[in-house]
């Protein structure tokens, strides 16, 4: 049986109930971290994809262009939201999912159709 999937992600529930960036997420100053991050995070497989695109809720002057898709590395699922602010904002992901790309060495293992399949199912509950 495969360890559970964690799904991470940029934003908490907010005040008012909307989604709000998480606080405690750092910022990519060491262009090598935000070059290695990303490589990763677009290494992952994709599993779940909607057409179109959703506004940039930190600058909504730029318009529709975050990517609707979620990908997975078998442990972990992020959605592309997570590539797009980190290119576009620096925002970084949470501490725990660097953690395990700096284990990996920055480099996103191999994924099974299993696993991929596990990724979609937990996305549609």
């Amino acid at each position: 049986m495969m360890a559970a999937m964690r799904i991470v992600s940029i934003w908490i529930r907010g005040e008012d109930g909307q989604p709000a960036l998480d606080p405690a997420l750092g910022r990519a100053d060491d262009p090598e971290l935000k070059r290695k991050v990303l490589a990763y995070l677009h290494s992952g497989l994709g599993v779940l994809r909607a057409s179109g695109l959703t506004e940039d809720r930190l600058d909504p002057a730029n318009g529709k262009v975050v990517p609707l898709i979620y990908m997975t590395d078998g442990e972990w699922i992020w959605s592309g939201s997570d590539i797009y602010y980190l290119e576009r904002h620096g925002i970084l992901p949470r501490a725990e999912f660097l953690a395990h790309m700096a284990a990996h060495d920055y480099k996103a293992p191999p994924v099974s159709m299993e696993a991929g399949r596990e990724a979609a199912k937990l996305l549609r509950r």
